[in-house]
């Protein structure tokens, strides 16, 4: 099983390390291996910005908590090279069609998320789109949590 991480996964895992939110769990499983994580700079790069720039999460993640993070993203995880090509128009907000090419081209089984724009796809050339807590209930069915 493959599944590429929305940045907002990651931030949500770094505001409730250790609580069993469906975020910290989904990113815990990719830890243990219990599926294949995708990841991709651009990804990384948002949760950089996001949680240097906006003063809520500024206040609440260090940007060493970042890089710890990325430090261990890149020994678990299977990066997906940037895309040149111009990305096709999916969704409603074109500053996240970078996730379902990304999901795409690193031939993922789900694209995991918790933005209502993203989320309202559904599904695109089968990669199926789930919020976190339904990540996590596929886990468990499979017997992978």
């Amino acid at each position: 099983m493959r599944a590429l991480l929305d940045a907002n996964i990651f931030i949500s895992y770094l505001l409730t390390p250790g609580s069993d939110t469906p975020p910290v769990l989904v990113v815990e499983a990719a830890f243990t291996g219990a599926y294949t994580l995708l990841i991709t700079s651009t990804v990384i790069a948002e949760v950089h910005d996001k949680t240097s720039t906006k003063p809520y999460l500024a206040a609440r993640i260090t940007q060493n908590q970042v890089a710890r993070l990325a430090d261990h993203l890149s020994t678990i995880a299977e990066t997906i090279p940037e895309i040149e090509d111009a990305l096709p128009e999916v969704g409603s907000d074109r500053k996240d069609d970078y996730l379902f090419a990304h999901a795409l081209v690193g031939c993922a089984n789900y694209l995991v998320s918790g933005d209502d724009g993203v989320l309202r796809i559904g599904q695109i050339e089968g990669v199926r789109i789930v919020s976190p807590a339904q990540f996590v209930e596929i886990l468990r069915q499979s017997d992978l949590v």
